[in-house]
């Protein structure tokens, strides 16, 4: 979604609603926390409003997206909707305003020079931090057995445990 920063006056708002493929959002994401590929099957709906201010445009809106990951503690499969507000400023690079302070000290601040905005990976960025960092099913998911593999959630355990544990050599 791509949208024009001069078609918009000073204090003049526009509507957008969109959507994002799975596809896009997965191979688009280059980050140092790996993307699990079966976490997105469905689109990610985004709704913002765009408004000028001066120079300046600020977003806001809202990400509706459903969440298919697996359990980090038992291996089950989940489903999770996702919706989350999100806001920040996209200001034309260099900003006079902010020559003195560097890109990282303006949270919430993005910087453009063509003034077509391509507003998808802004919005895809606004997904990943709003991920959580580790998926469970449940807050007191109880895991898998570290002998038999059985998902110790659904009930009572059989399992015979090791009777004398390996214990680790001093080196």
């Amino acid at each position: 979604m791509k949208l024009q920063s001069k078609q918009l006056r000073d204090g003049e708002s526009i509507e957008l609603s969109f959507s994002l493929s799975p596809e896009y959002i997965t191979e688009h994401l280059h980050t140092k926390r790996e993307f699990e590929p079966d976490l997105l099957h469905q689109d990610t709906q985004v709704s913002l409003t765009a408004k000028k201010i001066s120079l300046d445009l600020w977003i806001e809106g809202k990400i509706h997206a459903t969440l298919d990951p697996h359990c980090c503690r038992c291996a089950e499969d989940m489903h999770i909707p996702l919706e989350q507000s999100f806001s920040f400023f996209v200001s034309p690079y260099p900003n006079k305003q902010y020559e003195d302070e560097s890109y990282e000290d303006r949270e919430g601040m993005y910087y453009f020079s063509d003034p077509i905005i391509d507003l998808a990976p802004l919005i895809r960025e606004q997904l990943y931090i709003h991920l959580p960092m580790v998926f469970l099913c449940k807050e007191d998911c109880k895991g898998l057995c570290s002998t038999c593999g059985e998902n110790l959630n659904l009930g009572t355990h059989h399992c015979k445990k090791q009777a004398n544990p390996v214990k680790a050599v001093v080196l």
